[in-house]
């Protein structure tokens, strides 16, 4: 039986976008300056474009989207099971690099390999392409693993294809901001890994429980069996800061944390986390932790070696620390967490948790669940909670002046969306939720100035992507 391959032309046009927004209104002007067909299933996604616009790539599937071809305006790849088409990156002389992977059992077994403008340059069991980058000397760097060993893998016109010692682990630096604890945005972006003076990315590494430092091309091996590699910073001196252990795997064995500043280790802590503070005469600060019972640790702030007392520390032990704060003159400000241990209606055990802001070595309460911070002018900042840990329904506060005030006037279900106007007003989204008729019912109001907006929470949406702050 004959089969019949279809051929399907893709337009890709590159569009500039003038885009003017006002409260009600939006206008769009687009003008298209380029287009041309493709064969196969070509999502415009995964379209590419080099930044000098001298080359382009995209990927290009068969019709069950089993198979997949990087085509560039010079090359196509082979075929593989998988290609990433948002990771692609490249070179200056507008070559792409990027991944393909092959599957090769219901196990999902697979090889990866690193594919330079269509040729294949590496196949190995896997590579870490999230962190991978291009320096300013066209130099390809990637973390590859293989026969269960990792390998730095570096790649360029001029040099080929190298590869490091192998490590038992190894991976990229960058820095860890410790949020609000809610769960989110786990991917690190490029503007977070961390760099060397020269602008080359650093990473530690682990082999025979000997940890090592990999700033640019110098390998340095430390006195130390583990470095967490999200908490490496370097001081005002120039000095390499970083969190380390000496008896152990960071997470294989436990406690024994401590930070190192250039040769000089500080007092052990069961547990420190990233990232590093300074201020502004080289202090350094940090959050760590004790072991108080099984799975349950009680934290405070450390600077330098000193843990930082309270004026009027409520009771009960600290869970967890974040979106900490230290000024030039060293003033420390942190949201704190307690946890609070209930039962439901069929006595299950569940946690909710009060909150505190720290400010001065003074605690400030500002509720229960709180969500994360929005700052204003001034320190001032928005947050949503609840007024009790056992109502539901969420409220938005201000706190400004060592003060929380509580800002709408009407109850909702929840708040969320909320922010300040360019000229410091406060909106919010209020969900109202009712399923009194057994059927779930939701509704949502926009407000701005604690006044009902006549603004479509669409068209809301549509503007909050366009104008920051409203």
């Amino acid at each position: 039986m004959n089969k019949m391959k279809s051929v399907f032309k893709v337009l890709f046009a590159f569009i500039f976008i003038l885009v003017t927004a006002e409260i009600y209104s939006q206008e769009i002007q687009e003008t298209k300056i380029s287009d041309f067909t493709v064969p196969g299933n070509v999502d415009v996604n995964d379209f590419k474009m080099a930044p000098e616009m001298r080359n382009y790539c995209y990927v290009v599937w068969n019709n069950d989207r089993t198979a997949s071809e990087v085509h560039s305006r010079n090359s196509v790849s082979q075929a593989f099971s998988y290609v990433i088409s948002e990771q692609i990156k490249f070179f200056s002389n507008s070559k792409y690099a990027a991944i393909g992977e092959n599957y090769y059992d219901s196990n999902r077994k697979a090889s990866t390999t690193l594919i330079v403008e269509g040729k294949n340059i590496l196949t190995t069991e896997y590579i870490d392409w999230t962190s991978s980058y291009i320096n300013k000397d066209d130099v390809l760097t990637v973390i590859i693993k293989d026969a269960e060993k990792y390998y730095l893998a570096k790649y360029s016109d001029d040099e080929g294809l190298t590869r490091s010692e192998p490590y038992d682990e190894l991976r990229a630096a960058f820095r860890f901001e410790r949020g609000t604890g809610e769960e989110g945005d786990d991917y690190v972006h490029e503007e977070e890994y961390t760099l060397d003076k020269n602008g080359d990315r650093i990473y530690t590494a682990v082999r025979n429980n000997k940890a090592y430092l990999i700033i640019g091309d110098a390998v340095k091996a430390t006195p130390f069996s583990d470095i967490d590699n999200s908490s490496i910073a370097y001081d005002s001196n120039g000095d390499i800061c970083f969190i380390a252990k000496d008896n152990g795997g960071l997470y294989s064995s436990p406690k024994g944390f401590f930070v190192v500043r250039g040769d000089k280790k500080y007092q052990k802590f069961d547990y420190v986390y990233a990232p590093l503070y300074f201020d502004r005469s080289g202090s350094i600060y940090y959050v760590a932790s004790d072991s108080v019972g099984e799975y349950e640790y009680d934290s405070y702030i450390v600077k330098n070696d000193k843990k930082l007392d309270l004026n009027n520390k409520a009771t009960g032990i600290v869970s967890g620390i974040f979106n900490v704060n230290v000024s030039p003159e060293g003033n420390v400000s942190y949201l704190e967490w307690r946890d609070i241990k209930q039962m439901n209606e069929t006595s299950e055990q569940y946690y909710s948790s009060s909150s505190y802001f720290v400010k001065g070595g003074k605690e400030y309460f500002l509720g229960y669940n709180v969500r994360p911070f929005v700052y204003g002018t001034n320190g001032k900042f928005l947050y949503a909670a609840q007024s009790d840990h056992k109502i539901t329904k969420s409220d938005i506060y201000l706190f400004e002046n060592n003060t929380a005030k509580k800002v709408n006037s009407e109850s909702y279900d929840d708040i969320y969306g909320y922010d300040f106007t360019p000229d410091e007003k406060i909106y919010f989204l209020g969900m109202t939720s009712d399923t009194s008729s057994g059927i779930y019912n939701s509704s949502v109001d926009l407000i701005i100035d604690n006044k009902k907006s006549e603004i479509s929470v669409s068209s809301y949406i549509r503007l909050k992507g366009i104008l920051p702050g409203l």
